[in-house]
This record gives C-alpha cells, sequence and structure tokens, in this order.
C-alpha cells in the first residue's frame, strides 16, 4: 500500500508517462525532483516512496528499458539513420544499460551497410552531391557524429 506521498508521487508519474515513454532512470530522476519539493517528509519517505512507485510501475509494465529501448531504436532509426555507437549512446543518455541497448540493437538487426546507405542518401539530399574532396570530408564528419564505424565510413567514401 502506498503512502500519501506514494499515491501523489504515482499519479504524477502516470501523468508523465500519458504523455510520453519514459525510461526507468528518467522516471526516478523526475520522481526525485518532485518529492525534494515535498517539505512533510523526511528523506527516508522521499526515498521509500520513489522506490515503491518505481516498483509499481515496473510490475505493472508501465516502464519496461528494453521495450523502450526497441522502441526508441525504430523511431529514431524511421527518422534519421545512425550507428551502433551513436544509437547505445543516445539510450545511456536516457540511463539504458550498455548491455540493454547492445541487446536492442542486436534484437532489431540493423544492416549496417543498408543504413549508412540511407545516410549518405540523406547528406547528398540535403547538401547536393559529392563531387569535391571537400564534400567527401564532410560526408566523413556527417557519418562519424552519426556513429558509424570509421572502417564503413571510407568503404563507403571509397564509392564516391
Amino acid at each position: 500500500m502506498l503512502s500519501i506521498l506514494g499515491k501523489n508521487l504515482a499519479n504524477y508519474a502516470l501523468w508523465l508517462l500519458s504523455k510520453r515513454d519514459m525510461t526507468e532512470f528518467e522516471i526516478a530522476k523526475k520522481l526525485n525532483l518532485k518529492a525534494s519539493k515535498a517539505d512533510n517528509f523526511s528523506d527516508e519517505e522521499k526515498s521509500i516512496a520513489q522506490k515503491e512507485v518505481v516498483f509499481y510501475l515496473k510490475e505493472a509494465r508501465l516502464i519496461d528499458d528494453e521495450k523502450f529501448s526497441r522502441l526508441f531504436l525504430k523511431s529514431k532509426m524511421a527518422i534519421s539513420p545512425i550507428g551502433k555507437f551513436a544509437a547505445i549512446s543516445k539510450l545511456a543518455h536516457k540511463g539504458i544499460p550498455k548491455n540493454i541497448a547492445e541487446k536492442a540493437w542486436e534484437e532489431l538487426s540493423f544492416d549496417e551497410q543498408d543504413t549508412i546507405e540511407r545516410a549518405c542518401a540523406d547528406f547528398i539530399r540535403k547538401k547536393g552531391g559529392i563531387n569535391s574532396d571537400k564534400q567527401k570530408q564532410r560526408l566523413v564528419r556527417y557519418l562519424a557524429s552519426r556513429g558509424f564505424k570509421a572502417g564503413a565510413i571510407y568503404e563507403k567514401i571509397s564509392r564516391f
């Protein structure tokens, strides 16, 4: 049974999750901020209430880092292709452990050649053709900033 603070935090967490999916880390961070503003409770009560709410949300399957990782990667790759390194880095900023992020990447089995090809097509569409060394250098930087491996980048650039 949740305390008064726990119920308030649970309602807040449900409201946050109605806006968008969040990771356990993101929810915990938001709950910590909200609980810190509750003056009538001790630090221990706040901590216990936060842990109870996170546990409740995980049990109800409202937060699931593995599911979040897969959905995040699918949507990110649909919008603009990124490499494995960038994907794992973006998930790490959201509090997803590296092993879960790598597992999600492997489960979705993105083809690196197809992904880098799409990234090159996006670059060419935005910047024009690759007809000079300067444009090739820009493409290299663009692909590197998208988290592709150096070997894959130079293999792709050699074709231009």
